[in-house]
């Protein structure tokens, strides 16, 4: 989740930056209200595209084809589901939650809360209102507000006591009702609360209720509005006190970058091309998710917040719990027993009775399960950022692709499947991607 938030983050200040600089001044408004909001969501699902690879089938051996029978197995999937829920309930009072969760959730639950409080405050304005129509907009006059202001599907006025507010606002509102604005404000608000801790979500939200106004600020003057009667109009009402509410438009707020930009030349149709420019920034982000090479600097920068949130899910026990075994082979350059070559030998060799059971060393989720001429039957589980764990010459074993396993939870068997001379597990301990000594972390199987 921390490694989801950090690269989401990246991406939205990546995008943001591109459009201050570049696109801000540009009078492509529809355009720019499509750019905030698909990189908003480009932002959000990117860090997915990890998981996107399709699940292959994993082969199956003779041994299990002879023995388990399909009924069998689902049999032994739902006992395995059991057993490992069992665990967890056991083990619930010892498993520590990370501080960082705590604050991170706390401040997201209050944004939150203060999210609704705009849902609650749209019933306040109308109690004691009068409701009346204007071209099908619904217009509801309260003596809460004394400054013109639409949210959702509803424009506020406030009561002017018989005086007549000019039409340009009411055409200026109209605009935002009709073109849907608030889903704009409802996105990049939840958003918010997401990335509470990113200051950049706030100049996005900055950004996306400026171009709104922008939007509803030219759709006026398309209408043969006098450029001068609009902004004396909207200096007129900055004066009186504004009423704020998360999801609503303020009619004449910010009114400085409004001015400017309705003085501002229509920018050459050739300069939409660049918008191109953020498809750079999209591959850069995507390439984050998927190629290690380039996430592994941004593991190894943020390791220590990554430790601190995920530190329930470091590989901790034997993965053949309390169980007799012995470790024949350690981590360092060892000769192979069948090449007969000097190798580096990435984990630890741990020879114990044929059909012993394989625990997983912490929870995580089964990124891969296959038979492979060298390892055999073996099993990954990735269990942080940080951390994935594998293991190897299985005689079978009892998870799937994809499948989240809890510590502890049985994943297979000792075997002697592969390039292997008897029955032992091969363990292996992946920090950033990178094999270290088992016993750096268990202290010794």
């Amino acid at each position: 989740m921390i490694f989801y938030l950090i690269v989401a983050s990246i991406g939205l200040t990546g995008f943001w930056l591109y459009y201050h600089f570049v696109l801000r001044k540009m009078t492509f408004f529809g355009l720019n209200r499509a750019y905030l909001l698909l990189t908003i969501i480009f932002c959000l699902l990117s860090p997915f595209s990890t998981y996107l690879n399709p699940v292959s089938q994993q082969p199956i051996t003779h041994e299990q084809q002879n023995i388990i029978s399909p009924i069998t197995t689902n049999v032994l999937q739902s006992v395995s589901t059991l057993q490992s829920e069992i665990h967890t309930f056991q083990n619930a009072e010892e498993t520590p939650i990370s501080w960082i969760y705590i604050i991170y959730f706390l401040v997201a639950g209050i944004l939150l809360l203060r999210l609704f409080w705009s849902f609650i405050a749209v019933n306040r304005l109308s109690n004691g209102a009068t409701t009346h129509y204007y071209n099908g907009v619904k217009i509801i006059c309260s003596d809460r507000i004394t400054q013109p202001l639409s949210m959702f599907r509803s424009i506020y006025m406030p009561k002017q006591g018989g005086v007549k507010l000019p039409n340009e606002i009411l055409l200026h509102e109209k605009v935002h009702v009709e073109q849907w604005h608030f889903i704009d404000l409802l996105i990049v608000e939840l958003v918010a609360v997401v990335f509470w801790f990113n200051p950049f979500i706030y100049l996005y939200k900055r950004s996306i209720r400026l171009n709104l106004e922008y939007l509803a600020d030219r759709n006026v003057l398309k209408q043969g509005t006098n450029l001068w009667q609009y902004q004396s109009t909207l200096l007129s009402q900055a004066i009186n006190k504004n009423y704020s509410l998360t999801l609503a438009t303020n009619f004449s707020t910010p009114l400085k970058d409004r001015i400017e930009m309705m003085k501002k030349n229509r920018s050459k149709l050739w300069m939409k091309m660049a918008i191109m420019g953020a498809i750079p920034l999209a591959i850069i982000l995507t390439a984050l998710n998927t190629k290690s090479a380039l996430s592994k600097p941004i593991i190894k920068t943020f390791k220590p917040v990554l430790e601190l949130a995920d530190s329930t899910d470091k590989p901790s026990m034997s993965p053949l719990g309390d169980g007799p075994f012995k470790v024949t082979s350690g981590f360092g350059m060892k000769m192979h027993p069948i090449l007969k070559v000097e190798k580096m030998h990435t984990g630890v060799d741990l020879t114990a009775k044929s059909g012993t059971p394989i625990f997983a060393t912490a929870d995580g989720w089964v990124t891969l399960t296959k038979y492979d001429e060298a390892k055999g039957n073996f099993v990954q589980i990735k269990h942080s950022e940080v951390y994935t764990t594998q293991y190897s010459h299985m005689a079978s074993f009892k998870v799937l692709q994809g499948e989240m396993v809890k510590k502890g939870q049985v994943i297979g068997y000792v075997g002697s499947t592969g390039q292997s001379t008897g029955p032992h597990l091969h363990y292996e301990i992946h920090e950033n991607g990178e094999a270290i000594d088992p016993e750096s972390i268990l202290g010794g199987c």
